[in-house]
């Protein structure tokens, strides 16, 4: 049996449990909405040249190559192993089980693989398992043909798992120091960047994030390889930002209190979902769906989509840091450190609730969704999703690519 059977989430509302048929094809329905998302950052964004853009085209390349992990550690599994959860209430992606299985898995890779048959031996055993004389059961359908597929399909995604490649429940980017032209440098200061990328284990969504961070320059340089103090930056940033949501200047506040000697600067996080399709739920029963699949399945049909067609949303915050507060000189004497105040508008009170100095919202769709997109239908979204503004990426099914509408 599964070791991961009694260690499973038990069903909870919104969660789906989905045989491997079903899964094949929601798999395939992400495959084709992270590709659209990569094309918006990989092309669109490379025309304005940032690093950013860039490296969020880095971060869905590995969120897809999960995809087809999962892809193939479920395809052809065994009835009894827990069948995969997909949150269907608040992001209509994995549920983070699925992803934190990734990491047992890497670490028993290498106990797993010496037991399984090597893949092109597998295919000739199940090649002469096809052409063997036909028993009662139609040899397709048997549970030794299954079991071979299984097995080829299990070797391939522990051979594929890599924690370069693919999206983890923490994916730590590369820290690089900060140019000239994107840092003003500070008196007694170095700066760097530094990014990773973590799957929200409350609402089972990726999120990536971008900081700007500054070091006291008598301290040593925080990318060096020898560094000890980089492996405790790293626990820090797993321990605080890999975990439940929270507001964005709460979080910046928290890596600012865990660091000795660094100092955040700007904290910007990108987070993907909801995921709305006519795939994820009964025509006939949308009015159990959540509110924004209620607002937005009948527009599918009335725009005659296909059932694979989806509405991606995803979100930019940020907070900045608009000024330090130095201790007072016992605190000083004691060694605590000068404190970032974050800049979030008193006035604005969705700024309050995200805890960001700004923020925006974005939907890919497909084109034809658009045109049938009211201005009444829009504002019940934005409300629904708790937003001011929403940028429109569209796309057309028999072409790459999105095009920005505004």
């Amino acid at each position: 049996m599964d070791a991961t059977a009694n260690t499973a989430p038990k069903p909870a509302d919104g969660i789906e449990r989905m045989d491997s048929l079903r899964y094949t094809a929601y798999l395939g329905l992400l495959t084709d909405a992270f590709k659209r998302l990569l094309a918006y950052y990989g092309e669109v964004e490379r025309e304005a040249q940032t690093s950013e853009g860039e490296s969020m085209a880095l971060y869905v390349q590995k969120i897809l190559a999960t995809m087809q992990a999962l892809r193939l550690k479920h395809s052809f599994s065994p009835e009894y192993f827990v069948r995969p959860g997909v949150d269907l209430a608040d992001s209509g992606f994995p549920h983070s089980h699925d992803i934190m299985t990734l990491d047992a898995d890497i670490s028993t890779r290498s106990e797993r693989l010496p037991k399984i048959p090597e893949i092109e031996l597998l295919r000739q055993m199940l090649l002469e398992y096809l052409m063997s004389p036909g028993a009662e059961v139609p040899v397709r359908n048997s549970e030794e043909c299954r079991k071979l597929q299984w097995m080829i399909a299990e070797r391939a995604y522990l051979e594929q798992l890599d924690l370069r490649k693919q999206f983890f429940r923490f994916t730590p980017g590369k820290l690089f120091a900060a140019d000239q032209k994107t840092f003003l440098k500070e008196k007694g200061r170095r700066g760097f960047h530094f990014s990773w990328g973590c799957y929200d284990s409350q609402r089972n969504r990726p999120c990536v994030y971008f900081m700007l961070l500054t070091q006291d320059e008598s301290e040593i340089q925080l990318d060096k390889p020898d560094n000890p103090e980089y492996v405790r930056f790293l626990q820090a940033i797993d321990n605080i930002a890999s975990r439940a949501p929270v507001s964005l200047s709460s979080i910046a506040v928290r890596l600012d209190e865990a660091f000795r000697k660094l100092y955040p600067k700007a904290l910007k996080r990108f987070c993907l979902g909801p995921l709305v399709s006519p795939l994820l739920w009964d025509a006939n029963k949308v009015g159990e769906s959540p509110k924004l699949a209620q607002i937005l399945l009948p527009l599918f049909k009335e725009a005659e989509l296909a059932q694979n067609d989806f509405v991606l949303f995803f979100t930019t915050e940020m907070v900045v840091s608009e000024r330090e507060e130095a201790p007072s000189a016992l605190l000083s004497v004691l060694g605590n450190k000068a404190r970032q105040i974050f800049h979030v508008p008193k006035n604005d009170r969705k700024s309050l609730r995200r805890g960001a100095s700004a923020y925006q919202m974005y939907c890919i769709l497909p084109h034809r969704l658009r045109q049938h997109l009211s201005d009444e239908t829009l504002a019940e979204i934005q409300k629904n999703l708790d937003a001011d503004g929403l940028e429109m990426l569209t796309y057309q099914r028999m072409e790459e690519g999105v095009t920005n509408v505004g």
